[in-house]
């Protein structure tokens, strides 16, 4: 049986879909709409709700394709396309070229980096990015808590990687 990815109110997920259509799946609760059942990639599948299905159509996903897909307060999903950024510096020829939000959106930390082509991303590659920006949003909620109870807190860069290289591996191991 597929694992199943379950959404965390406001953390988002980096996702490819398998196929380019989902798969309507009837409630089993009385007066509850249905969800619409996607496969994904890495084997995983996912539910969601007819009215976020319907904006991955808006946006003719493809398979393969990366996708930030973040459950809001109220269970409302933002469904965000991503895209490879047009050119690089010349000083960056031969970098990775970064992978950001296709749409203008409030998260612009969704900004991740690549070696392969956005059509080309491996389940891992997908996994890790979704882990360092969880890693992220972490820290920026842990600092700003900190400073709306008075205390000062900064992460570094390297604890950022050290937190997201930590919620990879438990992702790996099963610990959601």
């Amino acid at each position: 049986m597929p694992e199943i990815l379950r959404f965390s109110t406001n953390i988002p997920e980096i996702i490819s879909l398998k196929f380019a259509e989902g798969k309507l799946k009837p409630s089993t609760l009385p007066n509850t709409p249905p969800d619409v059942m996607f496969t994904l990639v890495d084997g995983r599948t996912m539910y969601l709700p007819t009215s976020a299905a319907e904006e991955i159509y808006r946006h003719r996903i493809q398979p393969q394709t990366p996708v930030q897909v973040c459950k809001r307060q109220g269970g409302k999903f933002e469904i965000t396309p991503m895209r490879a950024e047009a050119s690089a510096p010349s000083w960056q020829s031969n970098a990775p070229a970064p992978v950001q939000p296709a749409a203008s959106t409030t998260n612009e930390r969704a900004q991740v980096s690549t070696n392969s082509t956005p059509n080309a991303l491996n389940p891992a590659s997908i996994e890790m990015c979704a882990a360092m920006c969880s890693a992220l949003d972490a820290v920026m909620e842990a600092e700003a808590y900190a400073a709306r109870r008075g205390r000062g807190l900064t992460f570094s860069e390297e604890s950022v990687r050290a937190i997201g290289l930590s919620i990879f591996i438990g992702n790996q191991r099963g610990a959601r």
